[in-house]
């Protein structure tokens, strides 16, 4: 089977604002098994500080945040002013990169769709590391 991290968290599972109760739901696991993957869904609603999960085991480990901090970064870019709107063209430097998907000039658009890491590590830098972190 494959693994697959699959995200949705609302809000940090360690937080103190939701130290409420954190209970399993483990018919939410027919998704991920009709795709064949592991995977872990964390909903938690902040009114009641409770939290419910497919996997406690899962949820209690941390994890990269991987493609799926890509989201994030490009709707802070996005909210900062550092991409215009989805049209923006990100230029190719020229350099090789890992993927040959990403040795073009990309749209944010494409960028998505080929999960071009060199786009989303420049609006990273260009928002810089004290706006991401108001942002997040």
């Amino acid at each position: 089977m494959k693994t697959f991290a699959a995200y949705v968290i609302i809000a940090c599972l360690s937080s103190t604002a939701l130290a409420g109760s954190i209970t399993e739901n483990t018919s939410w696991n027919k998704e991920f098994s009709a795709e064949a993957v592991n995977g872990v869904f964390v909903l938690c609603k902040s009114s009641s500080k409770s939290c419910a999960t497919n996997d406690l085991a899962r949820a209690s480990k941390e994890y990269l945040p991987a493609s799926t901090f890509k989201i994030p970064n490009a709707i802070i870019g996005l909210e900062t002013g550092v991409i215009k709107n989805e049209h923006q063209v990100f230029k190719w430097d020229g350099k090789p990169r890992a993927m040959k998907q990403w040795e073009r000039d990309l749209t944010l658009r494409g960028a998505i769709q080929v999960s071009a890491v060199p786009v989303f590590q420049q609006i990273a830098r260009e928002v810089g590391e004290v706006r991401m972190q108001k942002y997040l």
